[in-house]
């Protein structure tokens, strides 16, 4: 009885053997990953334009929250403010 272990195999044996395994992407992996591509652009163009246009983007304006130019006032008119 022998003790040694016989490796008759090659690499390129070894790396077939896994790679059989591994199949194609479905097409529906690329219409997924197509999806969170258009996602991202979208954010990242409306991140971009938020950062270029200001808070004004979204519709606030210092006269819809109440704030004017200066922070002392936006605390003063923040406290004179009757709650509705």
């Amino acid at each position: 009885m022998s003790s040694e272990i016989v490796w008759d195999k090659k690499i390129s044996d070894v790396n077939d053997g896994i790679l059989k395994a591994v199949d194609k992407p479905h097409a529906f992996y690329y219409a997924a990953l197509a999806v969170s591509f258009i996602c991202l652009v979208i954010g990242a163009v409306a991140w971009g334009l938020l950062i270029s246009w200001g808070i004004g983007v979204t519709g606030l304006t210092a006269r819809s929250i109440g704030v004017s130019a200066s922070p002392t006032s936006f605390f003063g008119s923040v406290l004179a403010t009757p709650v509705r």
